[in-house]
């Protein structure tokens, strides 16, 4: 059986020698890029992994790499490309960019580079140059699954729910076993307001605990904390062990607890609750007010009070005449 370290030192010193009229720190960064690729594919955060999948994550990656084979990697076009994703997902973007420009410099017909590109610029709300990169890729691979969800991302960052669900529906359907796009769809039906089938999308491939969490929190985000509660709530029935669920909920409960004490405050101290609305002042009253907002005390009389009984009818007209309102 081949040491798959040799095979990939003897990658990284073929990559080496055919690119010497390359950038030495180029070709340090993918050669780089091929010792953790290969080492990544046996490393997890808890999850069971195998060789060239990615560890399973409440939120999955922007994109998978599906290029790691090492002698694959041999293409400089596949490196970069592959060093451009990895740093895509780690959040490095100039970085990103730089690897996908060389990728395009070496090819400019490179679908995963110029959809690499396209993301970037979605993510930087350049949506324009983001739909030229995008049909670009579009016409060489019209049948491509990653062309399509790319096309989706674009749509959602734009808030055009019906086509990005479209389009994310058209991924699954040409790569159903790429699970990162049902999960695109799942998320934009949920963001979308079609929870529930938000939710069956995300349970076929996270499981019920974390599709759970995950339309719990899109919820959240969209200050929904009742539902979002309920479906925290959930989670935790499927796993008691979801950590994250269990914080966002111990938050409600911990605020629930903080406005029951001021409310109850309130009651036992009438006046504080005069300060605390005292601020809330019309637009129209505005210049009309000055000072402090006072509470005058009221005072009610009852309209059958009868007078006194032994008053004159002169006494008894006068008394009548001083019960009149102004």
């Amino acid at each position: 059986m081949s040491n798959p370290d040799a095979e990939t030192a003897k990658g990284c010193r073929v990559l080496l020698k055919s690119q010497q009229r390359d950038h030495t720190a180029s070709a340090r960064t993918v050669c780089f890029l091929v010792m953790a690729s290969l080492s990544a594919a046996f490393l997890g955060n808890g999850c069971t992994t195998t060789p060239g999948q990615a560890a399973s994550s409440i939120w999955p990656t922007t994109s998978r790499s599906t290029d790691n084979d090492p002698v694959k990697l041999r293409d400089p076009v596949r490196m970069h490309v592959a060093y451009g994703q990895w740093n895509e997902r780690s959040g490095n973007s100039k970085e990103a960019r730089a690897s996908y420009d060389e990728a395009i410099e070496k090819n400019p017909k490179s679908v995963d580079a110029l959809l690499g590109l396209a993301r970037l610029d979605i993510l930087g709300g350049r949506h324009a140059d983001a739909e030229t990169l995008i049909a670009k890729a579009a016409k060489q691979a019209p049948q491509n699954a990653q062309v399509r969800a790319t096309r989706g991302q674009l749509f959602e960052s734009r808030g055009e729910w019906a086509l990005a669900i479209e389009e994310y529906r058209a991924a699954v359907k040409l790569a159903p076993e790429e699970t990162n796009h049902r999960f695109q769809l799942g998320t934009a039906l949920a963001k979308s307001g079609d929870y529930e089938a938000g939710l069956a999308e995300l349970t076929r491939v996270q499981g019920a605990a974390i599709a759970h969490y995950n339309v719990g929190y899109i919820l959240h985000e969209k200050g929904e904390r009742g539902a979002a509660e309920r479906y925290f709530a959930k989670a935790l029935q499927f796993n008691p062990e979801l950590k994250p669920a269990g914080t966002i909920l111990a938050q409600y409960r911990e605020a629930r607890g903080q406005i029951s004490a001021d409310a109850l405050a309130r009651m036992e101290n009438p006046e504080s609750g005069v300060r605390q609305v005292s601020g809330l002042v019309k637009p129209e009253d505005a210049n009309r007010v000055t000072g402090d907002f006072k509470a005058e005390s009221a005072v009610y009389r009852s309209e059958s009070m009868a007078p006194p009984s032994n008053l004159t009818d002169a006494q008894r007209e006068q008394w009548m005449n001083q019960q009149v309102q102004p």
